[in-house]
């Protein structure tokens, strides 16, 4: 028998794609300051690499987590508007 607020409430069970995006992005600078280690000998060389890399990739996962959260907050809305007016509800 199926939970009848499941289908109402469809961000419940959505899978964490924000952990993977902050998983794939740490390893991404990871990556990217292991290969500036080894291909530039002097520390300014490699951080002059790095800074404009991690910032690219710090803003890409800032702007996901900013439409995510937006999106969230909508759908969470939507959910509580449609559990308040369902019938039977305590709306």
């Amino acid at each position: 028998m199926s939970d009848p607020s499941a289908e109402l409430m469809p961000s419940a069970t959505q899978k964490p794609y924000a952990a993977i995006v902050a998983v794939v992005a740490i390893l991404a600078v990871g990556a990217v300051t292991a290969i500036a280690m080894l291909q530039y000998d002097k520390a300014s060389e490699a951080v002059t690499v790095l800074g404009p890399v991690a910032a690219v990739i710090s803003s890409l996962v800032a702007a996901y987590f900013g439409v995510r959260s937006g999106s969230m907050s909508q759908q969470k809305s939507n959910e509580a508007e449609a559990i308040r007016t369902r019938p039977g509800g305590s709306g």
